[in-house]
């Protein structure tokens, strides 16, 4: 039986009563607690307020005007939001959660994305800190209500998934690996696989077959456009209306397995793509991770997706919104949860090798010290593309991939998919 728990918002927060009862609503998800609101004070009720005649004093301007609050200014060195000289818990909560740095931020890279040194967790090094978590605890443990509440930790899970971006480019970046290492024994040997039998990036099969053995499942993302979008972005190089495509998406669903959309960055509509797959999506991973929260996620809204995992930056690990777990993002629009679930990106394979180009032995160990370093009460999110499975140009990375799971499963770390996902943190928005 949940726990009822009874807030008191009075008149001085009253125009930011939304915000802070989705903040509440999320504090609550995470402890499995029921909500109550009382319409006058009373002694059971936790009082909330903007001064010190309530039992929790929020700052106003990181809900009312969030675009406008300086966070970098007015938050300490464990990236506490202070007010009156103390913590506000909630205001940190809602500000980082929310990605409210990114709301009306005119600072973009060359692909337009939100950059990482732009970022509020580049300025604090606060990347690897679930400090919403944080924010959480230490705000049960100040209020005397909240202090005898039961601890909801669980051992983190994992979410792995793989963005099929490229399928038959293998003959030419492997045939390259091959040829300016002097192995023309390989050259033949990929030309053959590549050209007789099917491309080696073809290889979904493999991956499940891998996963299988630590009884670990994945989703599959996949882009349903060809070609090069404007920013000079590479979209897919295979047909998505193919039969050797369309016979893998099904063979992935019945093996187990789940697939959804990889939007790709054309200035095409979701319903649009949608409609090329040939199974509906849950859920979906913006290609090249190139979107803006407070615009995309409204055409996520839209579109009926239940689910999407493109939160996180492509230059690091870590958390874009220092919270750990899957969450119904902010509409500030409509001020009102979305209707979808958002599994932010933690941890990608290209962030190492591409973007940090550091070796797989060290991309190993930077891993396993943020995992470790939140190895409770997470959901973290790994990124592995289908190209980074081959014995050649990715062979050390694929290799790492393996040992990654095997850590998983020595540890005893679950796996978790996108529809679990989808059941255990959807709720309707009426209900928020």
């Amino acid at each position: 039986m949940k726990s009822k728990i009874e807030f008191y918002l009075d008149g001085n927060v009253k125009e930011i009563e939304p915000e802070l009862k989705y903040i509440l609503k999320i504090w609550s998800l995470n402890y499995g607690l029921e909500l109550y609101y009382a319409s006058t004070k009373n002694n059971n009720a936790i009082h909330i307020s903007t001064g010190p005649i309530g039992d929790i004093c929020v700052l106003t301007l990181p809900f009312s005007e969030p675009e406008r609050f300086n966070y970098i200014l007015n938050s300490d060195n464990n990236g506490f939001i202070i007010n009156n000289n103390e913590p506000d818990y909630l205001a940190t909560a809602f500000y980082l959660i929310t990605s409210a740095q990114e709301l009306n931020t005119s600072s973009i890279d060359k692909y337009n994305r939100f950059p990482y040194e732009q970022s509020i967790q580049f300025k604090k090094s606060t990347i690897s800190k679930n400090i919403v978590q944080e924010c959480f605890e230490k705000l049960n443990k100040k209020i005397p209500q909240l202090s005898s509440l039961p601890n909801k930790f669980f051992r983190s899970k994992f979410f792995i998934s793989h963005d099929i971006d490229l399928i038959n480019n293998a003959i030419y970046q492997d045939g390259f690996f091959a040829l300016k290492n002097f192995n023309l024994f390989d050259l033949f040997s990929i030309c053959y696989a590549n050209i007789i039998k099917h491309p080696q990036w073809f290889n979904m099969d493999l991956i499940m077959d891998i996963e299988n053995e630590f009884d670990f499942k994945s989703t599959f993302y996949w882009l349903v456009k060809k070609g090069n979008s404007a920013e000079g972005i590479k979209n897919s190089d295979y047909d998505i209306g193919s039969k050797k495509i369309i016979n893998a998406i099904n063979n992935i669903e019945n093996r187990g397995w789940e697939n959804g959309l990889h939007k790709s960055t054309f200035d095409v509509s979701f319903q649009s793509e949608m409609n090329d797959l040939p199974r509906i999506p849950k859920g979906n991973r913006y290609h090249f991770l190139k979107f803006h929260p407070h615009t995309d996620f409204q055409k996520i809204d839209a579109s009926g997706l239940s689910f999407d995992s493109s939160l996180g930056f492509a230059e690091e690990i870590g958390f874009r919104n220092n919270y750990g777990q899957p969450y119904q993002p902010y509409d500030f629009k409509n001020r009102r949860a979305f209707n979808f679930i958002e599994c932010p990106l933690h941890m990608m394979d290209t962030t190492l090798h591409g973007y940090q180009k550091i070796s797989a032995n060290e991309g190993y160990q930077k891993l396993i010290q943020f995992i470790e370093q939140n190895s409770d009460n997470c959901i973290l999110s790994l990124l592995w593309h289908n190209n980074y499975f081959t014995n050649y140009k990715y062979g050390d990375y694929f290799k790492l991939y393996k040992k990654l799971l095997a850590y998983f499963y020595e540890n005893k770390f679950e796996c978790i998919t996108q529809s679990e996902i989808i059941s255990k943190y959807l709720i309707n928005v009426d209900s928020n």
